[in-house]
């Protein structure tokens, strides 16, 4: 599926023109966006023949599995930048962004929400047409951009309220939330960091493709990518800090339980001297023919008992 909006500076916008045109708008002082959905085998040949983009280009839009990256060729410039909804986390769209001056050629798989939010505004209003192709492919991703912010919020809010959780008693099913959590911040941080790199690239080279004026722009989007890297390192710290919180809560546990069962057999130990020295059964023990003999022997066992507790509560054991 295919879809393409043109722009002409004395005409103004061209919606839904036929496509076997576009060998001719190259040729004239038009600006046209491409759109290619879920592209087939006759749509790489035209981006080959027609379009004359790059194989190495091509090769990249077949792969579809590297991470996001920028190619400048002589007359053209590609960029793969990856895109997650907001809304429907996890969800991971790559899109691959093919310009030069006078075109655009944006080619995904399947439906792209940002994508369809920015043709959708260029079909209504010129104005990102009038400011060059730069313009548009910096709406693009600064848009995705702008969903990464509110993806960190919702995870942002799910890690506050999981630590508050942990202080209390944690919970295995906790655990794995946090971990998911982390799956989650560390997919975000492996493509953030190279988009990054991208806007950090366009801004270094002298692209012909995007207009001096556009440059502060993504001036501006190359900060916001750094501070969502920002965010995602410190939330990261978050989550290993409930980590440690739950870690050293289980072991607090455990040593409340071996503190508890350690006194339990240090009371019975002279208990059990005691019952095994009467246990042995010789014929000549004195305390055999003593006619108070057992209730003396267990009231002995109950004082040993009950000075070694008083003394653990002296010591603050208990």
């Amino acid at each position: 599926m295919k879809r393409l909006l043109v722009y002409e500076p004395k005409i103004g916008l061209l919606k839904s023109p036929p496509i076997d045109k576009i060998p001719s708008y190259l040729k004239e002082d038009k600006v046209f966006w491409l759109d290619i959905i879920d592209p087939e085998e006759e749509d790489y040949n035209f981006l080959t023949e027609v379009l004359k983009v790059h194989p190495l280009a091509i090769d990249e839009i077949e792969g579809d599995y590297s991470l996001p990256k920028i190619i400048n060729f002589p007359d053209s410039s590609f960029i793969l930048w990856c895109s997650i909804d907001g809304e429907k986390r996890g969800e991971l769209s790559r899109l691959y962004l093919v310009f030069s001056t006078n075109y655009l050629v944006s080619v995904h798989r399947g439906y792209v929400k940002v994508l369809d939010q920015v043709f959708s505004v260029c079909s209504r209003d010129a104005t990102l047409f009038q400011q060059g192709t730069g313009m548009i492919v910096y709406t693009i991703l600064d848009t995705t951009v702008d969903n990464y912010f509110l993806l960190i919020d919702r995870l942002s809010d799910e890690v506050d309220a999981l630590e508050d959780e942990m202080f209390g008693e944690p919970t295995p099913a906790q655990v794995r939330k946090l971990f998911s959590l982390k799956r989650e911040m560390l997919t975000l941080r492996k493509i953030s960091a190279p988009e990054r790199e991208i806007v950090n690239a366009i801004l270094r080279r002298d692209l012909p493709f995007i207009q001096p004026a556009v440059e502060a722009y993504y001036e501006d989007l190359y900060d916001h990518l750094v501070r969502i890297i920002d965010l995602i390192d410190t939330l990261r710290e978050i989550i290993s800090g409930a980590m440690e919180i739950y870690l050293s809560t289980i072991s607090n546990r455990l040593n409340v339980i071996m503190k508890t069962l350690t006194i339990i057999a240090t009371i019975m130990m002279p208990l059990t001297l005691i019952v095994g020295i009467y246990g042995m059964n010789f014929r000549f023990m004195p305390e055999l023919e003593w006619r108070y003999s057992y209730f003396v022997v267990l009231g002995v066992m109950v004082l040993i008992a009950l000075g070694m507790l008083y003394w653990f509560r002296r010591q603050k054991w208990l």
